[in-house]
């Protein structure tokens, strides 16, 4: 075991009032060449508004179909999200779809999927241009817009085992 140390501050020379605003330039200067959106905080707070919005939905759905007399999951069936692609690496631009990964207790079937989910999602008002792509076979997937944002969603049946 090693004796703890007491933390010190480097000293490197540099003014830290100065280097924030030389950041705080530079950042501005890259929006105004394009380079950065301009609205970067008010386009996150869009995304994560969409995925509350679809997470409610869908948890919705969830709670919405009957268990099975196997089904050994909680009475109260949760649906995760997980983001992936651009968004989640965190180099997206404002026209970038929103790539969701659904993670959905089992007893949520592909019959339930491409009729009540398409239904419920089709008869929100903030939502609008929902496709569900029931000839992918394996997978099961489905996009919509809430405002402007393309939310591409991912469909994945878990047995409440499954961990990321």
């Amino acid at each position: 075991r090693r004796p703890h140390r007491r933390a010190t501050r480097l000293d490197l020379g540099v003014d830290s009032g100065r280097a924030v605003n030389e950041s705080q330039d530079l950042e501005q200067t890259l929006q105004q060449r394009g380079c950065l959106p301009a609205h970067r905080d008010h386009d996150e707070l869009e995304r994560r508004n969409a995925l509350t919005i679809v997470e409610a939905i869908l948890c919705e759905w969830a709670a919405s179909i009957p268990a099975s007399s196997n089904d050994t999951q909680s009475a109260q069936p949760q649906v995760s999200l997980v983001t992936f692609g651009s968004y989640r690496l965190r180099v997206h631009r404002p026209e970038s779809d929103l790539d969701v990964l659904a993670m959905s207790p089992s007893r949520c079937c592909r019959g339930d999927f491409f009729t009540t989910l398409v239904r419920l999602l089709q008869s929100d008002a903030r939502i609008h241009d929902v496709h569900a792509i029931p000839s992918a076979y394996t997978v099961r997937s489905c996009s919509c817009c809430f405002d402007i944002i393309l939310v591409m969603t991912t469909f994945l049946t878990s047995n409440g085992t499954l961990s990321l």
